[in-house]
């Protein structure tokens, strides 16, 4: 991300971890292998039949480890439309002890300008 300059970052927890993908790969199994520091992509879905702001977030590999809720990807997806850039990462991993058997995912997303 040399090329462009960080004017802001937040976090944010990702939405639908429990949920298996499409084409039937656990994201639970998926986060299992995440690490904290880990870029991820953001990956727009205008035809999405539940929300045309839907952005879904993925590995480098391709693999879906959840959503943005739908609150955040309206907002990214209107300042993506202002011509604003993203990063993002993974800022923690949550869950997998016996009292919270469940993976969760906290990613921070860095706002750029060219």
């Amino acid at each position: 991300m040399s090329e462009y300059e960080r004017i802001k970052e937040f976090h944010t927890k990702l939405v639908g971890v429990t949920h298996d993908n499409d084409d039937g790969t656990s994201r639970q199994k998926i986060i299992g292998r995440c690490r904290i520091g880990e870029n991820l992509k953001l990956v727009r879905q205008p035809n999405n039949i539940y929300d045309s702001n839907a952005v879904a977030i993925c590995r480098e590999s391709g693999e879906q480890v959840g959503w943005l809720s739908r609150t955040v990807a309206e907002e990214i997806v209107r300042r993506g439309k202002e011509g604003e850039q993203f990063s993002i990462e993974i800022s923690d991993l949550t869950g997998g002890t016996r009292s919270r058997p469940t993976l969760g995912v906290n990613v921070k997303i860095g706002v750029c300008k060219i």
